[in-house]
């Protein structure tokens, strides 16, 4: 919030990010979604906190790259650093969030979210719009119609399996 800076993550990242973070931009890797890829490559700066990005053919090469990481042996692993900063994510920004100028500008990311917003819309009406006689039926439709037809304090349980 206070660098008005759009956030993307990896998939093991996903459940460290809140499901309505009004700055997610989607996941990065080969699973990716939304504006992560964009965001991180037209960034000014790359932040990588705590990731080991398994797929590097998803940084950017032409930009810059910090990152935070409490296994040193990951640090630069996946791409090249402009800086390394080897400790526990929380107790580092912790420290550093204090020191952060608050940033006013919010082109940059009211830009990746848009994309993010239309990149997610797109794949529901690709999954959900006249899908009506698909087999076998996507399961992006089964659940756009559960949305429709559920109260708002519904709960489901899913299995993986």
């Amino acid at each position: 919030e206070k660098i008005k800076s759009p956030v993307g993550h990896a998939l093991r990242g996903k459940e460290w990010i809140q499901y309505d973070n009004p700055y997610d931009v989607g996941m990065s890797g080969l699973l990716g979604y939304g504006a992560a890829y964009e965001a991180t490559h037209e960034c000014d700066l790359l932040i990588l906190l705590g990731t080991d990005f398994p797929y590097n053919a998803f940084l950017p090469d032409d930009v810059k790259i910090a990152q935070v990481d409490v296994r040193p042996e990951r640090l630069g692993r996946r791409s090249k650093l402009d800086l390394a900063v080897w400790g526990d994510v929380k107790e580092t920004l912790r420290c550093l969030t204090p020191r952060v100028k608050p940033k006013g500008n919010r082109r940059f990311l009211d830009k990746m979210l848009k994309k993010h917003a239309d990149a997610l819309e797109g794949v529901v009406k690709a999954y959900t719009r006249k899908v009506e006689k698909h087999v076998p039926i996507h399961p992006e439709y089964v659940a756009s119609v559960l949305d429709e037809l559920a109260d708002e304090d519904a709960v489901f349980t899913v299995d993986t399996g």
